[in-house]
């Protein structure tokens, strides 16, 4: 190993603070601190866990971390098989779901929300508001949502996501307001996991055009 020479040593920073600067600082610096960049509510959950807490280890000792699972817009990537009990993982289905929605483009159909290709999507036939719904078949629960955005053009979106179970009356899970682009992802973890949930309903309440889905998920505990 190649130790540098004092002068550089001297300007060395802490874990911590390089940690800051590659997570929080980079999002403050891309004028994006808002929605990334730190373990938020209501943040884009892009993230890693790893075999060891980076603070309190020697830092010589940072190559020899191991990661454990990486989870990009909410939806785990990467699990290392000896952890897969321990981490979220993508809503089986869409098989025994079922769709309803406000209205469709004969093109873009409900179901393209839900088939798996980022490529197709829902779009409403007509401009918002609109919503589309999933019957889950049962109660399930949820430990989070991701809504991929089919959008025309940039601009300022507002969505609500809405859930119940059988005779039960409906209540808002989470909302949604930025301005978003097509093919962005709207992410959501609950800090405990939405339990007993049939029915899920997005409703979009303001949108560039006909704003709709290219993909929707949801996770598991």
């Amino acid at each position: 190993m190649c130790d540098p020479p004092a002068w550089l040593a001297d300007g060395a920073i802490t874990v911590e603070e390089a940690m800051k600067l590659m997570t929080s600082g980079s999002a403050y610096a891309l004028f994006h601190d808002e929605e990334a960049g730190s373990l938020s509510e209501g943040k884009y959950a892009d993230l890693i866990a790893l075999s060891a807490d980076l603070p309190g280890i020697d830092p010589e000792s940072i190559r020899d971390v191991q990661v454990r699972m990486t989870m990009v817009g909410g939806e785990v990537r990467y699990c290392a098989p000896e952890w897969q009990p321990f981490y979220p993982s993508v809503l089986a289905g869409p098989a025994g779901w079922h769709l309803q929605a406000s209205s469709a483009d004969a093109a873009h159909p409900p179901d393209h929300a839900i088939d798996g290709d980022i490529a197709t999507w829902w779009a409403p036939g007509a401009a918002a508001p609109q919503w589309l719904q999933i019957d889950l078949g049962a109660p399930t629960a949820i430990a989070g949502i991701s809504l991929t955005i089919a959008q025309p053009s940039p601009g300022l979106s507002i969505h609500r996501v809405w859930g119940h179970g059988p005779g039960e009356a409906e209540k808002l899970l989470i909302g949604f307001s930025s301005r978003t682009a097509d093919g962005q992802e709207l992410v959501y973890s609950p800090s405990a996991p939405w339990e007993g949930i049939q029915f899920i309903r997005i409703e979009t309440m303001q949108a560039p055009a006909s704003t709709g889905w290219r993909e929707i998920e949801l996770l598991t505990p």
